[in-house]
């Protein structure tokens, strides 16, 4: 069963292509750039201007090793 949040339309956060969670930290790949919360979805912050591609658009996200991956809409 599926259940369907809803956030405020400013965060971006109703537009997430890609979701990676490790441990209770979890990352949204989102139209509005990469937001992370480390409380299990609870709270976030939204990082875009701290990816300096460009864009704030981020299409996938891929953790390991402590390292950030991050896709955007420019590469």
């Amino acid at each position: 069963m599926w259940t369907n949040y809803i956030t405020d339309p400013d965060t971006g956060l109703n537009f997430v292509y890609r979701v990676f969670a490790e441990g209770g930290t979890v990352y949204a790949a989102t139209d509005t750039g990469l937001a992370i919360s480390t409380d299990g979805g609870s709270s976030w912050t939204n990082y875009n201007d701290e990816l300096g591609s460009g864009t704030a658009v981020v299409r996938d996200v891929f953790v390991s090793g402590g390292t950030i991956y991050a896709a955007t809409g420019l590469g």
